[in-house]
């Protein structure tokens, strides 16, 4: 009988430690690979944790990337902007422009043009508190002279919407 329940502790105990071995199994590992198999025939791929002693059958390739990328360029910096009282940097020949417009039921497309010389680099729209008008489209022009909304009106009566650009000087 002693003999039983020293097996049966032996056995629980193994299987405690190797719960315990996959507790701290990590992917991605500590230095942010994942690593994984991939089996060119089929095209199937999964994910394994050398860690916890995964590895790759003889039908497969290993394959491992980062989980995160390398640092991309730091980018051009944005354009100078007049300066206040205080010395601070703005954005330059900042105008707000806005288009205000009665939408019947159904789709409408309310475009925001920028003035001549300026850039559109935002856009939002004020509805005040009537419900039932959706927003499917908030983005500028592909050549950013203004910003397009498409909003639509699933009310049965005809509702009020202001729609804004803001605009800022071309460099």
């Amino acid at each position: 009988m002693n003999r039983r329940k020293w097996t049966v502790g032996a056995i629980a105990v193994a299987t405690m430690l190797a719960a315990g071995g996959v507790a701290y199994a990590t992917i991605p590992d500590s230095n942010s690979v994942i690593h994984s198999c991939y089996t060119t025939k089929g095209g199937s791929l999964r994910v394994i944790d050398p860690g916890a002693g995964e590895s790759c059958n003889l039908k497969e390739s290993p394959l491992d990337w980062n989980a995160q990328g390398p640092t991309g360029p730091t980018g051009p910096a944005g354009p100078q902007g007049p300066k206040g009282d205080q010395g601070s940097a703005g954005i330059s020949g900042l105008e707000e422009t806005s288009r205000t417009v009665s939408l019947p039921p159904g789709g409408w497309i309310v475009n925001v043009d920028c003035p001549t010389g300026k850039l559109a680099i935002s856009g939002g729209w004020e509805l005040g508190t009537q419900p039932g008008i959706d927003v499917q489209t908030s983005s500028p022009y592909k050549d950013d002279s203004g910003w397009t909304f498409v909003f639509i009106n699933t009310t049965s009566s005809t509702t009020t919407i202001t729609a804004y650009a803001m605009c800022a000087n071309a460099q």
